[in-house]
């Protein structure tokens, strides 16, 4: 079996078995230490019990009991019992006054305990016995009038508890293993089953390339997070083939614009070579070919412009703009180009308002809203301009009485190269650029564009700009 450590599969796997080691840890420390700490208490309850019970046998014993009686009945009662204890009686001078039979020395108490019996009081304590191993035993005082008679001390090996807490650390040991080894397998076939969808994700996704980004990614069912990471790369994918729809469009519009001035030069410059020609038509054709340079100049211009645009390199110097001087400006230059189609300007009551933005490009803006009316509209024909606050926006419009705009045309309208009258643009000098950057000029002062328009009775422009604290 092959392991990549970098793959998710291996992560997830190495992360399950340690957070079950962790747990595994964590649970056999508590029941180990728990087992432990109940029967060291347990043993040290059993001996104080019989420490206990063996002063009040001695309390009878001064009462009249003998020893012979006394030492049967003590043996009997340990007989009884199941636990293994060590039991030593002392006068309180020191001496022995009876040893169990398991007993063959003399178990000697601190002299910690030995002062706290003095006071009247038990002491529990732990010693190695050089015999018996560890040891834990009490040591109880038997007082009489004041005066301590005897001593009593109970002791149990802590051989027995070791043991069981020895063959409690062997079966967590094994069955963590067992449980790793599980835990491995386990988790790598978890992570596998959890990971297949990811794995047919991978397998359409290698499939789908520039030529077929129609194809989607089947969204899972389980409405899980991969099903919504399927739902986001479906949303890219059709992002994708939107731009590279656009990108062919863009491509194939920029190439007919270009072709037809380039076509149009070099037919005139080939007529113009299979004779000789006279001076003027040699001026004619020059005259030609610089209006198609002029043409092409613009069409890059453009072009340049927007491909900056896309690519962020244009900056804008975003100052306090006085729209008003802006818009008067711009409605004298509207005359100028309407004067030679005997068009009407009209500039109504303006209010003085001001926006930050970048002066240049505002102008453009204006500029290139007002040659689109201008191109379209009739002679004869009005164009108005106005400018008004409302709502913390400054409302900007270009209305018109020109050919109008049709439904199917009008989500179109700043698509780049599209124009309403195709066969009448190019005459006219549009080159179906203009709009497209008077949108990017709107979206980057963070204003919005909106058009009315019904053909045959003209369009409406408006733009809606916010104020210097109202922008985001």
């Amino acid at each position: 079996m092959k392991f990549n450590v970098r793959s998710i599969r291996f992560r997830l796997t190495f992360w399950y078995m340690l957070v079950l080691l962790i747990i595994l840890i964590i649970f056999s420390g508590i029941v180990y230490f728990s087992l432990a700490q109940a029967l060291r208490r347990n043993a040290d309850d059993s001996m104080q019990s019989q420490a206990e019970w063996i002063a009040g046998v001695l309390d009878m014993l001064d009462e009249g009991l003998d020893f012979e009686d006394f030492s049967e009945d003590l043996t009997e009662h340990i007989a009884d019992r199941e636990e293994k204890l060590y039991i030593q009686v002392r006068y309180g001078g020191g001496d022995i006054f009876y040893q169990s039979g398991q007993l063959n020395h003399v178990l000697k108490a601190s002299d910690h305990a030995l002062q706290r019996a003095s006071e009247n009081k038990r002491t529990l304590e732990t010693i190695t016995d050089p015999i018996w191993g560890v040891l834990r035993f009490v040591t109880m005082p038997v007082e009489d009038d004041g005066e301590i008679v005897y001593l009593v001390q109970v002791g149990a090996s802590f051989r027995e508890i070791q043991q069981v807490l020895r063959q409690l650390l062997l079966i967590l040991l094994c069955s963590g293993i067992v449980a790793l080894m599980a835990s491995f397998f386990g988790g790598r076939f978890l992570a596998q089953r959890a990971l297949k969808p990811v794995d047919e994700i991978t397998k359409t996704a290698r499939k789908i390339g520039a030529e077929n980004l129609s194809q989607r990614l089947d969204v899972p069912s389980t409405e899980d997070e991969l099903s919504r990471l399927v739902s986001t790369l479906n949303g890219m994918i059709e992002r994708l083939e939107r731009s590279f729809q656009q990108i062919r469009q863009f491509t194939g519009d920029a190439s007919h614009e270009l072709r037809t001035p380039l076509t149009a030069m070099r037919g005139q410059a080939e007529v113009i070579l299979r004779k000789e020609r006279t001076a003027e038509d040699y001026r004619q054709v020059l005259e030609s070919n610089l209006e198609e340079m002029e043409w092409m100049s613009r069409i890059v211009e453009n072009l340049l412009t927007l491909s900056r645009t896309d690519s962020g390199e244009i900056q804008l110097d975003i100052n306090p703009v006085r729209l008003v001087q802006l818009i008067r400006d711009a409605h004298k230059e509207c005359e100028v180009l309407a004067d030679a189609k005997d068009i009407q300007v009209f500039l109504d009551e303006v209010q003085d308002i001001v926006v930050p933005g970048d002066k240049t490009r505002l102008r453009q803006m204006l500029l290139n809203l007002i040659d689109n009316a201008v191109k379209y509209t009739s002679r004869g024909g009005q164009i108005r301009l106005s400018l008004e606050m409302e709502d913390n926006f400054a409302r900007i419009q270009v209305k018109d009485t020109g050919i109008g705009i049709s439904p199917k045309d009008l989500p179109r309208i700043f698509d780049r190269f599209f124009r309403v009258d195709k066969a009448r643009s190019r005459e006219m000098g549009g080159s179906g650029l203009g709009l497209s950057i008077v949108q990017w000029i709107v979206n980057a002062h963070h204003g919005t564009i909106e058009v009315d328009s019904k053909l045959g009775d003209g369009s409406c422009f408006t733009i809606s700009l916010p104020l210097e604290n109202h922008q985001d």
